[in-house]
């Protein structure tokens, strides 16, 4: 008899316990959003649909803007070349009402010229190229990622994109492009961003998979 209840009692014990850590995981993860203008930086380049070749600042694109989608990324990532183009079909199929920036999260520890990229691309965008040298250092990739010296296939690229090589070279060492790189890396460690590519899409973070469907609904929603 003793035995009996003693039994009953592991059971109806291991219910509770069942039920209650099925109540805490059923419940809704908490959505955390942060400062916008934190996440999109005080001046990025950004491009809604159908402007994929050309750059500008972040707040004077001339669309009529319902999301603003913001990519941390590391052009020497594999998992970021990869995402390129779907991120791209995405905010193409948005109409003109998403707007993409792009901001450098360049995880040197595990791939060595990744900040070089950064710093070229910015270069690049100093002088309004800088969606296609994006573009050419995805596409090239692993023609420069392992290279001991990058610069010359950056200034190849430069070239490639309608770029003199002295006016690239000389934005390559600037100290404002250089910061400027600097500047994306520290709001995305002060983010949580640990990994490339990381969204945000008006201040929320999200994966790329979840990404169509929440500009879907806040394009539904605006």
């Amino acid at each position: 008899m003793q035995n009996t209840k003693l039994l009953i009692g592991v059971i109806l014990g291991t219910l509770i316990l069942v039920v209650g850590v099925a109540v805490v995981f059923s419940k809704p993860a908490k959505t955390v959003t942060y400062d916008s203008q934190v996440v999109i930086g005080d001046e990025r380049h950004a491009t809604s649909s159908g402007q994929l070749s050309g750059a500008v600042a972040s707040g004077s694109a001339q669309v009529v803007t319902k999301a603003v989608v913001v990519e941390f990324s590391d052009f020497q990532c594999p998992a970021c070349r990869a995402a390129n183009p779907v991120v791209e079909q995405i905010i193409n199929n948005a109409g003109g009402v998403v707007e993409l920036v792009y901001r450098d999260f360049p995880l040197e520890s595990l791939h060595k010229n990744s900040k070089a990229a950064a710093i070229a691309a910015e270069a690049a965008g100093s002088l309004g190229k800088f969606w296609p040298y994006h573009e050419m250092l995805f596409e090239k990739q692993p023609d420069w990622a392992e290279e001991s010296d990058p610069t010359p296939k950056f200034v190849e690229y430069a070239k490639q994109v309608g770029l003199g090589e002295e006016g690239f070279r000389t934005a390559m060492e600037s100290q404002e492009v250089v910061n400027l790189v600097q500047k994306d890396i520290s709001d995305g460690n002060a983010l949580g961003v640990n990994a490339t590519p990381t969204f945000f899409v008006d201040g929320e973070k999200v994966g790329l998979d979840q990404l169509a469907n929440v500009l879907q609904t806040k394009i539904e929603s605006n």
